[in-house]
Protein backbone atom coordinates (compact mmCIF):
# COMPACT_ATOMS: atom_id res chain seq x y z
CA UNK A 1 0.00 0.00 0.00
CA UNK A 2 1.56 3.11 -1.58
CA UNK A 3 1.37 5.90 0.97
CA UNK A 4 2.75 9.99 0.87
CA UNK A 5 3.83 11.99 3.73
CA UNK A 6 2.89 15.44 3.96
CA UNK A 7 7.11 16.64 4.85
CA UNK A 8 10.02 15.35 6.50
CA UNK A 9 9.05 17.09 9.26
CA UNK A 10 5.61 17.01 10.64
CA UNK A 11 2.84 19.42 10.17
CA UNK A 12 1.66 22.21 12.82
CA UNK A 13 -2.15 23.61 13.76
CA UNK A 14 -3.59 25.34 16.06
CA UNK A 15 -5.52 23.65 18.73
CA UNK A 16 -6.87 24.86 22.45
CA UNK A 17 -4.74 24.21 25.33
CA UNK A 18 -5.99 20.67 26.65
CA UNK A 19 -8.28 20.04 29.56
CA UNK A 20 -7.29 17.12 30.84
CA UNK A 21 -3.82 17.37 32.87
CA UNK A 22 -3.04 14.20 31.64
CA UNK A 23 -0.72 13.86 28.73
CA UNK A 24 -2.67 12.92 25.73
CA UNK A 25 -1.63 11.70 22.02
CA UNK A 26 1.41 9.05 21.99
CA UNK A 27 2.97 6.76 24.66
CA UNK A 28 4.45 8.52 27.03
CA UNK A 29 7.56 6.41 26.87
CA UNK A 30 8.65 8.66 24.56
CA UNK A 31 9.28 11.11 27.02
CA UNK A 32 12.68 12.23 27.30
CA UNK A 33 12.16 12.86 30.69
CA UNK A 34 9.56 12.68 33.33
CA UNK A 35 6.62 15.80 32.32
CA UNK A 36 6.50 18.42 34.49
CA UNK A 37 3.17 19.59 36.17
CA UNK A 38 0.97 21.52 34.40
CA UNK A 39 1.32 25.50 35.14
CA UNK A 40 -2.09 25.02 36.82
CA UNK A 41 -1.58 22.57 38.75
CA UNK A 42 0.96 24.27 40.93
CA UNK A 43 0.94 26.64 43.67
CA UNK A 44 2.59 29.93 43.48
CA UNK A 45 2.69 30.53 47.27
CA UNK A 46 5.45 27.42 47.47
CA UNK A 47 7.58 28.96 45.13
CA UNK A 48 10.12 29.75 47.68
CA UNK A 49 9.98 25.92 48.90
CA UNK A 50 13.87 24.71 48.45
CA UNK A 51 14.62 22.85 45.67
CA UNK A 52 10.72 23.22 44.07
CA UNK A 53 10.83 23.92 40.34
CA UNK A 54 9.22 27.43 39.84
CA UNK A 55 6.04 28.61 37.76
CA UNK A 56 3.42 30.36 37.50
CA UNK A 57 -0.03 29.44 39.77
CA UNK A 58 -3.13 28.80 38.54
CA UNK A 59 -5.38 32.21 37.56
CA UNK A 60 -2.08 34.49 36.72
CA UNK A 61 -2.38 35.92 33.67
CA UNK A 62 0.64 35.17 31.33
CA UNK A 63 2.91 37.65 30.86
CA UNK A 64 1.93 39.43 33.99
CA UNK A 65 5.36 39.10 35.46
CA UNK A 66 6.83 42.60 36.39
CA UNK A 67 10.16 43.41 34.53
CA UNK A 68 11.36 44.09 37.93
CA UNK A 69 10.75 40.61 39.38
CA UNK A 70 13.22 38.06 40.82
CA UNK A 71 11.51 35.36 39.61
CA UNK A 72 12.42 36.12 35.16
CA UNK A 73 16.18 35.61 36.34
CA UNK A 74 15.23 31.96 38.60
CA UNK A 75 16.65 29.34 35.60
CA UNK A 76 14.65 27.05 37.61
CA UNK A 77 11.50 28.39 36.03
CA UNK A 78 12.49 27.90 32.03
CA UNK A 79 10.40 26.02 30.48
CA UNK A 80 7.49 26.91 32.70
CA UNK A 81 6.13 30.19 30.13
CA UNK A 82 7.24 33.12 32.54
CA UNK A 83 7.67 36.00 31.29
CA UNK A 84 7.18 39.86 31.09
CA UNK A 85 4.61 41.10 28.38
CA UNK A 86 6.59 44.13 29.42
CA UNK A 87 9.93 42.56 27.36
CA UNK A 88 7.76 41.11 24.88
CA UNK A 89 5.65 44.45 23.89
CA UNK A 90 9.01 45.63 22.08
CA UNK A 91 9.11 42.61 19.66
CA UNK A 92 6.67 44.76 17.25
CA UNK A 93 8.31 47.89 17.94
CA UNK A 94 9.44 50.51 15.07
CA UNK A 95 13.04 49.37 14.61
CA UNK A 96 15.44 52.72 14.78
CA UNK A 97 17.04 53.01 11.38
CA UNK A 98 18.95 50.97 8.85
CA UNK A 99 22.25 49.59 10.11
CA UNK A 100 25.49 48.48 8.38
CA UNK A 101 28.31 47.54 10.96
CA UNK A 102 31.58 45.29 11.02
CA UNK A 103 30.92 42.95 14.17
CA UNK A 104 34.33 41.76 16.23
CA UNK A 105 36.47 41.71 18.70
CA UNK A 106 33.71 41.44 21.72
CA UNK A 107 30.69 41.53 19.73
CA UNK A 108 31.51 37.75 18.89
CA UNK A 109 31.60 35.42 21.06
CA UNK A 110 32.96 31.85 20.44
CA UNK A 111 34.11 30.61 17.26
CA UNK A 112 32.21 31.05 14.49
CA UNK A 113 31.69 27.13 12.32
CA UNK A 114 33.55 26.48 9.02
CA UNK A 115 30.57 26.13 7.03
CA UNK A 116 29.37 29.75 7.80
CA UNK A 117 32.89 31.32 6.47
CA UNK A 118 32.42 32.97 3.04
CA UNK A 119 28.09 32.76 3.37
CA UNK A 120 25.75 35.03 3.42
CA UNK A 121 22.76 34.73 5.96
CA UNK A 122 19.65 36.82 4.93
CA UNK A 123 16.29 37.03 7.17
CA UNK A 124 13.32 38.98 6.51
CA UNK A 125 10.50 40.27 8.59
CA UNK A 126 8.36 43.42 9.30
CA UNK A 127 9.91 46.26 10.36
CA UNK A 128 8.28 49.23 10.15
CA UNK A 129 4.88 49.57 12.34
CA UNK A 130 3.74 53.57 11.85
CA UNK A 131 3.26 56.33 9.25
CA UNK A 132 2.58 59.87 10.17
CA UNK A 133 2.69 59.43 14.33
CA UNK A 134 0.00 56.44 13.32
CA UNK A 135 0.17 53.36 14.47
CA UNK A 136 -0.47 50.51 11.68
CA UNK A 137 -3.60 47.64 12.60
CA UNK A 138 -1.51 44.52 13.26
CA UNK A 139 1.87 43.72 13.06
CA UNK A 140 1.57 41.77 9.94
CA UNK A 141 0.94 45.00 8.37
CA UNK A 142 4.75 45.86 8.69
CA UNK A 143 7.10 47.28 6.23
CA UNK A 144 9.53 44.86 5.59
CA UNK A 145 13.04 44.94 6.68
CA UNK A 146 15.53 42.77 5.61
CA UNK A 147 18.73 41.46 7.56
CA UNK A 148 22.20 40.22 5.89
CA UNK A 149 24.95 38.68 7.82
CA UNK A 150 28.38 38.07 6.01
CA UNK A 151 30.57 35.39 7.59
CA UNK A 152 34.60 36.23 6.99
CA UNK A 153 35.88 34.43 9.43
CA UNK A 154 35.72 32.47 12.67
CA UNK A 155 35.80 35.94 14.20
CA UNK A 156 34.37 38.24 12.24
CA UNK A 157 31.12 39.04 10.30
CA UNK A 158 29.12 41.92 8.93
CA UNK A 159 26.07 43.27 9.15
CA UNK A 160 23.47 44.95 7.38
CA UNK A 161 20.07 45.98 7.30
CA UNK A 162 17.21 47.43 5.01
CA UNK A 163 13.81 48.51 4.25
CA UNK A 164 12.23 47.16 1.04
CA UNK A 165 11.60 50.00 -0.51
CA UNK A 166 9.00 49.52 -2.50
CA UNK A 167 7.00 52.08 -4.78
CA UNK A 168 4.29 52.18 -1.98
CA UNK A 169 6.92 52.22 0.35
CA UNK A 170 8.39 55.28 -1.32
CA UNK A 171 5.32 56.89 -1.70
CA UNK A 172 4.57 56.86 2.03
CA UNK A 173 7.94 57.91 3.40
CA UNK A 174 7.25 61.11 1.12
CA UNK A 175 3.95 62.08 2.78
CA UNK A 176 4.95 60.38 6.05
CA UNK A 177 1.67 59.22 5.79
CA UNK A 178 -0.84 56.18 5.75
CA UNK A 179 -1.28 56.11 1.77
CA UNK A 180 -2.60 52.24 1.08
CA UNK A 181 -4.57 49.46 2.66
CA UNK A 182 -2.56 46.36 4.18
CA UNK A 183 -3.72 42.95 4.22
CA UNK A 184 -4.83 43.48 8.51
CA UNK A 185 -6.57 46.34 8.64
CA UNK A 186 -4.24 49.27 7.98
CA UNK A 187 -5.97 51.83 6.13
CA UNK A 188 -5.62 55.20 5.15
CA UNK A 189 -7.24 58.14 7.59
CA UNK A 190 -11.38 59.18 7.03
CA UNK A 191 -12.84 55.98 7.64
CA UNK A 192 -14.61 54.19 4.74
CA UNK A 193 -15.57 56.95 2.52
CA UNK A 194 -11.48 57.05 1.82
CA UNK A 195 -10.95 53.34 1.47
CA UNK A 196 -14.17 51.99 0.15
CA UNK A 197 -14.00 49.99 -2.97
CA UNK A 198 -10.06 50.22 -3.13
CA UNK A 199 -8.76 46.86 -3.72
CA UNK A 200 -5.10 47.45 -4.03
CA UNK A 201 -2.96 46.44 -1.30
CA UNK A 202 0.36 46.94 -0.21
CA UNK A 203 2.87 44.67 -1.35
CA UNK A 204 4.71 44.52 2.55
CA UNK A 205 7.55 42.31 1.37
CA UNK A 206 7.71 41.05 4.29
CA UNK A 207 8.13 37.64 5.34
CA UNK A 208 10.35 35.88 3.47
CA UNK A 209 13.59 35.76 1.18
CA UNK A 210 14.43 34.03 -1.36
CA UNK A 211 18.14 33.87 -2.62
CA UNK A 212 18.86 31.37 -6.04
CA UNK A 213 20.90 32.18 -9.17
CA UNK A 214 22.03 35.31 -8.48
CA UNK A 215 19.12 36.52 -7.52
CA UNK A 216 17.76 37.92 -3.92
CA UNK A 217 14.07 38.41 -3.85
CA UNK A 218 11.85 39.36 -0.90
CA UNK A 219 8.77 37.42 -0.85
CA UNK A 220 4.80 38.35 0.25
CA UNK A 221 2.15 35.97 -0.42
CA UNK A 222 -0.66 38.32 -1.24
CA UNK A 223 2.10 40.30 -3.86
CA UNK A 224 4.78 39.65 -6.41
CA UNK A 225 8.54 39.22 -5.44
CA UNK A 226 11.18 41.93 -4.79
CA UNK A 227 13.84 41.86 -5.90
CA UNK A 228 17.12 43.07 -3.49
CA UNK A 229 21.02 43.95 -4.78
CA UNK A 230 22.32 40.78 -3.31
CA UNK A 231 25.07 42.57 -1.26
CA UNK A 232 23.49 45.96 -0.94
CA UNK A 233 20.09 44.91 -0.06
CA UNK A 234 19.18 48.19 -2.04
CA UNK A 235 15.46 47.57 -3.83
CA UNK A 236 15.76 47.47 -7.35
CA UNK A 237 11.60 46.81 -7.70
CA UNK A 238 8.72 44.47 -8.54
CA UNK A 239 9.18 41.44 -10.96
CA UNK A 240 6.65 38.66 -13.09
CA UNK A 241 9.39 35.99 -13.00
CA UNK A 242 9.86 36.44 -16.58
CA UNK A 243 5.72 36.98 -17.44
CA UNK A 244 4.58 33.76 -15.27
CA UNK A 245 3.03 36.47 -12.81
CA UNK A 246 1.54 37.69 -15.23
CA UNK A 247 -2.41 38.89 -16.51
CA UNK A 248 -4.72 37.73 -13.06
CA UNK A 249 -2.18 36.04 -11.37
CA UNK A 250 -0.92 38.41 -9.42
CA UNK A 251 0.76 36.62 -5.84
CA UNK A 252 3.65 34.32 -5.86
CA UNK A 253 3.92 32.09 -2.58
CA UNK A 254 6.11 33.51 0.04
CA UNK A 255 7.84 29.75 1.21
CA UNK A 256 9.35 28.29 -1.86
CA UNK A 257 11.31 24.84 -1.05
CA UNK A 258 14.60 23.73 -2.45
CA UNK A 259 14.21 20.19 -3.54
CA UNK A 260 17.38 18.06 -2.30
CA UNK A 261 16.56 15.20 -4.67
CA UNK A 262 16.56 17.48 -7.69
CA UNK A 263 18.58 20.51 -6.55
CA UNK A 264 15.90 22.72 -7.78
CA UNK A 265 13.64 25.68 -6.26
CA UNK A 266 10.20 25.30 -6.31
CA UNK A 267 7.28 27.54 -6.12
CA UNK A 268 3.90 28.42 -6.97
CA UNK A 269 1.57 31.56 -8.17
CA UNK A 270 -1.78 31.25 -7.99
CA UNK A 271 -5.03 33.22 -8.70
CA UNK A 272 -8.41 33.60 -6.77
CA UNK A 273 -11.86 32.28 -9.48
CA UNK A 274 -14.36 33.75 -7.13
CA UNK A 275 -17.52 32.71 -9.14
CA UNK A 276 -15.96 28.64 -9.05
CA UNK A 277 -14.97 29.41 -5.50
CA UNK A 278 -11.38 27.83 -6.24
CA UNK A 279 -7.77 28.88 -6.19
CA UNK A 280 -6.21 28.25 -9.62
CA UNK A 281 -2.69 27.50 -9.01
CA UNK A 282 0.46 26.91 -10.85
CA UNK A 283 4.24 25.14 -9.30
CA UNK A 284 6.84 25.73 -11.42
CA UNK A 285 10.51 24.30 -10.85
CA UNK A 286 13.71 26.00 -11.68
CA UNK A 287 17.16 24.85 -12.12
CA UNK A 288 20.11 26.73 -10.11
CA UNK A 289 20.15 29.57 -13.40
CA UNK A 290 16.67 30.46 -13.29
CA UNK A 291 15.76 27.85 -16.45
CA UNK A 292 12.28 26.58 -16.32
CA UNK A 293 12.36 22.81 -15.49
CA UNK A 294 8.74 22.17 -15.00
CA UNK A 295 5.21 23.54 -14.43
CA UNK A 296 1.99 21.84 -13.37
CA UNK A 297 -1.58 23.73 -13.10
CA UNK A 298 -3.84 22.43 -10.36
CA UNK A 299 -7.58 23.75 -8.89
CA UNK A 300 -8.28 23.87 -5.56
CA UNK A 301 -12.26 23.76 -5.71
CA UNK A 302 -13.86 24.98 -2.84
CA UNK A 303 -11.15 27.05 -1.56
CA UNK A 304 -12.06 30.45 -1.07
CA UNK A 305 -8.27 31.71 0.76
CA UNK A 306 -5.08 30.11 -1.12
CA UNK A 307 -3.01 28.21 1.51
CA UNK A 308 0.09 29.39 3.44
CA UNK A 309 2.54 27.07 2.76
CA UNK A 310 3.18 23.57 1.00
CA UNK A 311 5.63 21.04 1.20
CA UNK A 312 7.75 19.17 -1.64
CA UNK A 313 8.46 15.29 -1.81
CA UNK A 314 10.20 13.24 -4.44
CA UNK A 315 6.56 12.60 -6.08
CA UNK A 316 4.23 15.13 -4.86
CA UNK A 317 3.33 18.95 -3.83
CA UNK A 318 1.83 18.77 -0.75
CA UNK A 319 -1.24 21.50 0.27
CA UNK A 320 -2.89 21.56 3.21
CA UNK A 321 -6.50 23.55 2.79
CA UNK A 322 -7.69 25.04 5.43
CA UNK A 323 -11.80 25.67 6.20
CA UNK A 324 -11.93 29.47 5.27
CA UNK A 325 -14.09 31.51 3.60
CA UNK A 326 -14.23 35.35 2.73
CA UNK A 327 -16.59 37.71 4.08
CA UNK A 328 -15.81 40.09 1.45
CA UNK A 329 -18.40 43.09 2.07
CA UNK A 330 -16.80 44.81 5.06
CA UNK A 331 -13.65 44.60 2.87
CA UNK A 332 -15.26 46.13 -0.40
CA UNK A 333 -17.13 48.62 2.14
CA UNK A 334 -13.57 50.01 3.23
CA UNK A 335 -14.10 48.79 6.89
CA UNK A 336 -11.93 46.08 7.35
CA UNK A 337 -8.37 44.09 5.76
CA UNK A 338 -8.66 41.24 3.84
CA UNK A 339 -7.11 39.30 6.53
CA UNK A 340 -10.04 40.24 8.70
CA UNK A 341 -12.42 39.59 6.23
CA UNK A 342 -11.62 35.58 6.42
CA UNK A 343 -14.41 33.12 8.09
CA UNK A 344 -13.01 30.40 10.12
CA UNK A 345 -14.98 27.22 9.57
CA UNK A 346 -13.38 24.59 12.13
CA UNK A 347 -16.87 22.28 12.18
CA UNK A 348 -15.64 21.35 8.47
CA UNK A 349 -12.33 19.11 8.17
CA UNK A 350 -9.55 20.59 6.49
CA UNK A 351 -8.29 19.02 2.70
CA UNK A 352 -4.95 17.30 2.00
CA UNK A 353 -4.26 18.07 -1.55
CA UNK A 354 -0.92 15.65 -3.18
CA UNK A 355 -0.46 17.46 -6.43
CA UNK A 356 1.91 14.58 -8.37
CA UNK A 357 5.21 15.87 -9.73
CA UNK A 358 5.22 16.31 -13.64
CA UNK A 359 9.08 14.90 -13.67
CA UNK A 360 10.42 14.37 -10.51
CA UNK A 361 10.42 11.73 -8.16
CA UNK A 362 11.77 7.79 -8.23
CA UNK A 363 9.41 6.49 -10.62
CA UNK A 364 9.74 9.31 -13.18
CA UNK A 365 6.95 11.66 -11.56
CA UNK A 366 3.23 11.54 -13.02
CA UNK A 367 4.31 11.94 -16.74
CA UNK A 368 5.46 8.63 -16.86
CA UNK A 369 3.50 6.47 -13.80
CA UNK A 370 0.20 8.51 -14.71
CA UNK A 371 -0.32 9.35 -10.97
CA UNK A 372 -3.53 11.16 -9.98
CA UNK A 373 -3.94 13.97 -7.60
CA UNK A 374 -5.84 13.39 -4.40
CA UNK A 375 -7.98 15.60 -2.31
CA UNK A 376 -8.35 14.08 0.93
CA UNK A 377 -10.63 15.33 4.04
CA UNK A 378 -8.23 16.00 7.44
CA UNK A 379 -8.93 16.76 10.83
CA UNK A 380 -11.51 19.15 11.65
CA UNK A 381 -10.89 21.65 14.25
CA UNK A 382 -7.71 22.81 13.05
CA UNK A 383 -6.06 25.38 11.07
CA UNK A 384 -2.31 24.64 9.33
CA UNK A 385 -0.65 28.01 8.80
CA UNK A 386 2.69 26.74 7.65
CA UNK A 387 3.46 23.07 6.98
CA UNK A 388 5.13 24.70 10.45
CA UNK A 389 2.68 25.45 13.25
CA UNK A 390 0.69 28.45 13.87
CA UNK A 391 -2.93 30.00 14.32
CA UNK A 392 -5.04 32.14 12.35
CA UNK A 393 -3.26 35.18 12.21
CA UNK A 394 -6.24 37.55 12.27
CA UNK A 395 -7.29 36.45 15.22
CA UNK A 396 -4.85 38.04 17.07
CA UNK A 397 -6.20 40.70 18.95
CA UNK A 398 -4.30 43.91 20.49
CA UNK A 399 -3.08 43.69 23.55
CA UNK A 400 -3.84 45.98 26.74
CA UNK A 401 -4.81 45.95 30.51
CA UNK A 402 -1.38 44.78 31.90
CA UNK A 403 0.41 46.46 35.32
CA UNK A 404 3.03 48.38 33.62
CA UNK A 405 3.81 50.37 30.71
CA UNK A 406 4.18 48.33 27.36
CA UNK A 407 6.48 49.63 24.02
CA UNK A 408 3.11 49.16 21.91
CA UNK A 409 -0.22 47.39 21.76
CA UNK A 410 0.81 45.32 18.44
CA UNK A 411 2.73 42.66 20.34
CA UNK A 412 -0.04 40.00 20.53
CA UNK A 413 -0.98 38.89 23.84
CA UNK A 414 -1.07 34.68 24.05
CA UNK A 415 -3.30 34.56 26.48
CA UNK A 416 -5.76 35.43 23.60
CA UNK A 417 -3.79 32.81 20.99
CA UNK A 418 -4.07 28.64 21.61
CA UNK A 419 -1.16 27.11 21.76
CA UNK A 420 0.96 26.00 18.91
CA UNK A 421 1.58 22.12 18.38
CA UNK A 422 3.84 19.85 16.20
CA UNK A 423 1.65 17.05 14.32
CA UNK A 424 2.50 14.47 12.11
CA UNK A 425 0.23 13.55 9.35
CA UNK A 426 0.20 10.36 7.61
CA UNK A 427 -1.81 10.13 4.24
CA UNK A 428 -2.55 6.98 1.80
CA UNK A 429 -2.18 8.23 -1.76
CA UNK A 430 -4.54 5.11 -3.00
CA UNK A 431 -7.44 5.20 0.12
CA UNK A 432 -7.30 9.08 0.50
CA UNK A 433 -6.97 8.29 4.25
CA UNK A 434 -5.09 11.17 6.58
CA UNK A 435 -4.64 10.35 9.87
CA UNK A 436 -2.58 12.97 12.47
CA UNK A 437 -0.93 12.07 15.62
CA UNK A 438 1.31 15.04 17.88
CA UNK A 439 4.71 14.43 16.88
CA UNK A 440 6.71 12.01 19.43
CA UNK A 441 8.20 13.67 22.36
CA UNK A 442 5.35 17.18 21.59
CA UNK A 443 2.31 16.31 23.24
CA UNK A 444 3.46 19.20 26.10
CA UNK A 445 5.41 21.18 23.81
CA UNK A 446 4.24 24.77 22.47
CA UNK A 447 6.62 25.19 19.86
CA UNK A 448 6.79 27.68 16.71
CA UNK A 449 8.48 27.20 12.82
CA UNK A 450 9.94 24.06 12.71
CA UNK A 451 12.71 23.10 10.05
CA UNK A 452 14.78 19.92 9.14
CA UNK A 453 18.06 19.56 7.72
CA UNK A 454 17.62 21.66 4.17
CA UNK A 455 19.71 18.37 2.72
CA UNK A 456 16.79 15.58 4.14
CA UNK A 457 13.62 17.99 3.61
CA UNK A 458 10.41 16.00 2.07
CA UNK A 459 12.46 12.55 2.50
CA UNK A 460 11.14 9.85 4.52
CA UNK A 461 14.42 8.86 6.39
CA UNK A 462 14.49 12.70 8.22
CA UNK A 463 14.18 12.06 11.84
CA UNK A 464 15.27 15.41 13.50
CA UNK A 465 13.48 18.02 13.31
CA UNK A 466 14.60 21.53 14.77
CA UNK A 467 11.87 24.88 16.34
CA UNK A 468 11.76 27.67 18.34
CA UNK A 469 10.33 26.63 21.93
CA UNK A 470 7.91 28.84 24.11
CA UNK A 471 7.58 26.14 27.07
CA UNK A 472 6.53 22.21 28.38
CA UNK A 473 3.81 23.28 30.20
CA UNK A 474 0.80 22.97 27.03
CA UNK A 475 -0.05 26.78 27.13
CA UNK A 476 0.69 29.40 24.25
CA UNK A 477 3.49 31.55 24.77
CA UNK A 478 6.44 33.78 23.00
CA UNK A 479 9.56 31.62 22.04
CA UNK A 480 12.24 31.51 24.79
CA UNK A 481 14.90 28.87 23.43
CA UNK A 482 15.25 26.05 20.74
CA UNK A 483 14.29 22.62 20.24
CA UNK A 484 15.78 19.37 18.22
CA UNK A 485 12.73 16.43 18.32
CA UNK A 486 13.82 13.34 17.75
CA UNK A 487 10.93 11.84 16.16
CA UNK A 488 11.99 8.70 15.84
CA UNK A 489 12.21 7.76 19.22
CA UNK A 490 9.99 10.96 20.94
CA UNK A 491 13.58 12.51 22.66
CA UNK A 492 14.26 15.99 22.66
CA UNK A 493 17.29 18.14 23.53
CA UNK A 494 16.29 21.78 25.10
CA UNK A 495 18.31 25.10 24.54
CA UNK A 496 16.68 28.03 26.96
CA UNK A 497 17.92 31.46 26.41
CA UNK A 498 16.34 32.42 29.50
CA UNK A 499 13.05 34.19 30.51
CA UNK A 500 14.09 37.69 28.90
CA UNK A 501 15.37 36.80 25.85
CA UNK A 502 13.28 36.04 22.77
CA UNK A 503 13.85 33.14 19.71
CA UNK A 504 13.00 33.50 16.43
CA UNK A 505 12.73 30.97 13.44
CA UNK A 506 15.85 28.77 13.09
CA UNK A 507 17.60 28.81 9.99
CA UNK A 508 19.94 25.23 8.98
CA UNK A 509 22.83 24.51 7.50
CA UNK A 510 24.15 21.47 6.53
CA UNK A 511 27.61 20.25 7.89
CA UNK A 512 30.06 18.39 6.01
CA UNK A 513 31.51 15.13 5.82
CA UNK A 514 35.13 14.13 5.36
CA UNK A 515 33.57 12.77 1.77
CA UNK A 516 31.51 16.18 1.23
CA UNK A 517 28.19 13.50 2.04
CA UNK A 518 25.51 15.32 4.28
CA UNK A 519 25.64 12.34 6.88
CA UNK A 520 23.19 11.79 9.45
CA UNK A 521 20.49 14.92 9.21
CA UNK A 522 21.69 16.35 13.14
CA UNK A 523 24.54 17.00 11.26
CA UNK A 524 23.36 20.77 10.80
CA UNK A 525 24.23 24.49 12.36
CA UNK A 526 21.36 25.67 13.85
CA UNK A 527 20.70 30.13 13.01
CA UNK A 528 18.45 31.75 14.96
CA UNK A 529 17.94 35.55 16.14
CA UNK A 530 17.36 36.27 19.55
CA UNK A 531 16.57 39.38 21.64
CA UNK A 532 17.56 39.75 25.52
CA UNK A 533 15.82 42.28 27.62
CA UNK A 534 17.27 43.78 30.95
CA UNK A 535 15.15 46.00 33.28
CA UNK A 536 15.73 49.24 31.34
CA UNK A 537 12.85 47.71 29.22
CA UNK A 538 14.42 47.72 25.28
CA UNK A 539 16.64 44.56 24.42
CA UNK A 540 19.65 44.09 22.50
CA UNK A 541 19.52 41.37 19.77
CA UNK A 542 22.05 38.60 18.35
CA UNK A 543 22.43 35.73 16.00
CA UNK A 544 23.12 32.70 17.59
CA UNK A 545 24.80 29.37 16.07
CA UNK A 546 24.23 26.05 17.81
CA UNK A 547 25.13 22.33 17.26
CA UNK A 548 22.52 20.23 15.63
CA UNK A 549 24.02 17.54 17.16
CA UNK A 550 23.79 19.27 20.67
CA UNK A 551 21.53 21.70 20.78
CA UNK A 552 21.09 21.40 24.76
CA UNK A 553 24.71 22.75 25.38
CA UNK A 554 24.20 26.15 24.20
CA UNK A 555 25.34 28.72 21.48
CA UNK A 556 28.99 28.04 19.41
CA UNK A 557 28.85 31.37 18.27
CA UNK A 558 26.94 34.38 19.13
CA UNK A 559 27.15 37.95 16.97
CA UNK A 560 26.26 40.53 19.67
CA UNK A 561 24.23 43.75 17.40
CA UNK A 562 23.66 47.29 18.87
CA UNK A 563 20.05 47.48 19.27
CA UNK A 564 17.22 45.43 18.98
CA UNK A 565 15.73 44.24 15.59
CA UNK A 566 11.62 43.71 15.78
CA UNK A 567 10.85 39.81 16.01
CA UNK A 568 11.24 38.94 12.30
CA UNK A 569 9.83 35.69 10.27
CA UNK A 570 12.00 33.66 8.15
CA UNK A 571 15.38 33.42 6.17
CA UNK A 572 17.67 31.75 4.02
CA UNK A 573 21.44 30.78 4.12
CA UNK A 574 23.59 31.51 1.10
CA UNK A 575 26.81 28.94 1.00
CA UNK A 576 30.53 30.53 0.08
Amino acid sequence: MTAARAAASALGAKTEIPAPRRPVGLSRAVRARPRRALAEDRDVSKLSSPGRPRTLGWGRKRGSVGPDEDLLADPDTHGYCVYSHADWSYAYKSVAGEFDSIRDGGDVVGTIPDELIGGVLYRNGPGLFERGGREYNHMLDGDGYVLRFEFSDAKTARFASRFVRTKEFRAEEEADDVLYRGTFGTMRAGGPLRNALDLHQKNLANTNILAWGGKVYALYEAGRPVELDPKTLETVGEVDLNGRLSGGMFAFTAHPHVDPNTGRVVGWGWTSAVAKRSVEATFWEWDKNWGEVASTEYSMSGCEAAPHDFAVTESWYVMIQNCLRVDPLLYLAGVKGAGECLVSQPEDPVTVHLIPRRDAGFDGGADKSGRAAVAAAGPRESFEIHLEPGSFLGEWSQSAGWDFDIATSLSPDFNNIPRTLLWRYRINARTGTVFREPAPGCEDLCIDHPHVNPMFEGRRECRYVYASISNEVRCSGPPLGYVRIDVATGKTQRWWAGNRTFCEEVVLVPKKGSDGSPGSDDRCWVLGMCVAHDAEGAGRSSLVVLDGEDLGKGPVARVWLDNQIPHGLHGMFVPA
